[in-house]
């Protein structure tokens, strides 16, 4: 049967991880702290120098658009405000519940295109 690890046992882990990544000569690039992780650990990101993932910070800043398919997923609509003036992230979720996501699929579908065209144009 499986366990859930305890702190100890996490940190330990995350520990190991870091030491061989840094024995393969990658260096960590971002820290992400997550929310009920055990341990209150943080994800840290590691690669060889010059070769660190754009994607993966973008991510982890929350400066990337993402569009949530699927019941429950999350869109991430990213847009710049302008120099100085920072940024604004909506996060609109679909419906969790089958049903729900099922009647209002198209509706959802348009309201994605139609942020799309707001941020990109046609």
């Amino acid at each position: 049967m499986l366990r859930a690890l305890t702190p100890a046992e996490a940190e330990a882990l995350v520990e190991e991880a870091a030491e061989t990544a840094r024995a393969m000569g990658q260096r960590p690039y971002y820290l992400y702290r997550q929310k009920f992780m055990v341990g209150s650990l943080e994800n840290v990101g590691y690669a060889l120098p010059g070769k660190e993932s754009l994607y993966n910070i973008q991510m982890m800043e929350e400066r990337q658009t993402v569009i949530g398919l699927g019941g429950g997923a999350t869109s991430k609509w990213y847009k710049p405000l302008g120099e100085g003036r920072g940024w604004q992230l909506k996060a609109p979720a679909n419906p969790t519940d089958p049903r729900a996501y099922v009647e209002r699929v198209e509706e959802l579908a348009r309201r994605k295109v139609a942020e799309l065209r707001l941020l990109y144009g046609e």
